[in-house]
């Protein structure tokens, strides 16, 4: 589907693209739905460089 161009088109694929998500999360199994994410391994997530310098509490700048 092209880039929507006013709020209708906005709209529709909003709703068809949550229909397809929910679709998806209804037919994982429960070790899916049960495995927790993990980034940390992602050096281009900027929440896995998050989590990396959250471990290193001590090495943070302690004038925060």
């Amino acid at each position: 589907m092209p880039r929507a161009r006013n709020k209708d088109d906005l709209l529709k694929s909003a709703n068809e693209n949550y229909a397809k998500l929910m679709e998806m999360i209804l037919n994982m199994t429960e070790n899916q739905l049960n495995t927790p994410f993990d980034f940390s391994g992602d050096a281009s997530k900027k929440e896995a460089h998050w989590a990396r310098d959250k471990k290193c509490s001590g090495c943070a700048d302690s004038s925060l």
